[in-house]
């Protein structure tokens, strides 16, 4: 699925893993876990929840510097860093739930749906008790091209005159017509709507689309695939009834959140991260900025220019004249008490804050030499 998808936030993750398993300083079992956490997180963070890749990012450098600090990956340390990143993102397996639902899984999201797809086509219960064919999952996935299609189960355009489906759309003005007798809600699907808006938003949910053969000579090569039939499908409550299953199984049975004790972590290990990232003097070092630069405070309720400062060294600016620390200054500006001055100061004519730079040049050092 990593590979498929292309993922790329977690590959310095995964080398320095791999390297700490070759020198015997990470069991397999840990890896495994490492892996399959990071994997799901991904899935669930960026692509289900939608949730901004920059905060990827800086977890992910948050991560790497911890690594990077204490010359070895811990398994625990990880998976605890995940955890504390859906706690602080709200992503809970209720809002997962709710989120894959609407997601455009058929054209926005087709590679991810077929990844999910091949788990939820490989998971069974039986006797009250979850088994996962990862063997049949990988076979879905990897061979879905030569062998398999993505299928609508409400089909696409049905005939006018099917007695099947309650719907039809009008070619002539590319409008959606519903039959009576049809459960589609009126809050969502409306008689004559622009039928594009229809299939993005009821048709190409998840819960109506599958896996299938894509020919009959494919169906007879892959004996070992089990693939559920859907005979009477052909209303949206039957949508919502599968789309319930689908969500039950990937996230209580396949991707199931980390198990730790969400309630004990913090929501950002904030001063833990900060020990390891490059303080002002090494933003000197480093050329990001130097002493005669002006630095602005990015808050939005804050003017920009009024905020202007001069960079004098690693510790103090010069504003409205009078020496301060850069803390000093950033709560003169805000009003505030205290301030992550890191967080809301920038170089003027940039808008990535010092935050960021720190940020980056960790995740550059740890891909680069990592």
């Amino acid at each position: 699925m990593f590979v498929d998808v292309s993922y790329k936030h977690p590959k310095a993750l995964f080398l320095r893993t791999l390297i700490e398993y070759k020198k015997g300083k990470l069991s397999k079992e840990d890896v495994i876990d490492i892996v399959s956490e990071t994997i799901s997180f991904m899935i669930k963070f960026l692509t289900v929840s939608s949730r901004d890749s920059k905060d990827a990012i800086t977890m992910f450098s948050g991560i790497m510097a911890e690594i990077y600090s204490n010359n070895k990956v811990v398994k625990d340390s990880v998976v605890n860093a995940l955890a504390a990143e859906y706690l602080k993102q709200g992503i809970t397996t209720k809002k997962l739930k709710d989120d894959i639902n609407s997601l455009d899984a058929y054209e926005q999201n087709r590679k991810i749906t077929i990844a999910l797809l091949s788990l939820y086509d490989s998971t069974s219960i039986n006797n009250n008790k979850a088994v996962v064919s990862y063997d049949q999952a990988y076979t879905l996935l990897a061979s879905f091209t030569d062998s398999f299609s993505l299928d609508h189960l409400l089909v696409q355009t049905p005939k006018a005159d099917s007695t099947q489906y309650k719907y039809f759309k009008d070619e002539d003005k590319d409008v959606l017509v519903l039959k009576d007798g049809h459960d589609f809600p009126d809050h969502i699907v409306i008689d004559g709507m622009d039928y594009d808006t229809f299939m993005q938003n009821i048709l190409n949910r998840i819960g109506n689309l599958r896996i299938y053969y894509r020919d009959k000579n494919s169906r007879r090569q892959n004996t070992a695939i089990s693939l559920k039939e859907y005979p009477h499908f052909n209303s949206y409550g039957d949508i919502q009834k599968r789309s319930d299953d689908l969500a039950n199984k990937l996230f209580d049975i396949c991707l199931p959140q980390p198990e730790v004790d969400l309630t004990h972590i913090q929501k950002v290990n904030r001063k833990k991260m900060d020990l390891s990232l490059p303080k002002m003097d090494k933003l000197i070092e480093f050329n990001m900025v130097k002493p005669g630069d002006r630095l602005y405070i990015t808050l939005s309720s804050v003017d920009r220019e009024d905020s202007l400062a001069t960079l004098l060294d690693a510790k103090y600016v010069l504003y409205k004249n009078e020496k301060m620390t850069l803390n000093r200054w950033g709560c003169k500006v805000t009003g505030w008490k205290s301030i992550r001055i890191y967080a809301w100061a920038a170089k003027e004519g940039e808008i990535e804050t010092l935050q960021e730079k720190r940020m980056a040049y960790v995740q550059e050092h740890n891909e680069a030499v990592r």
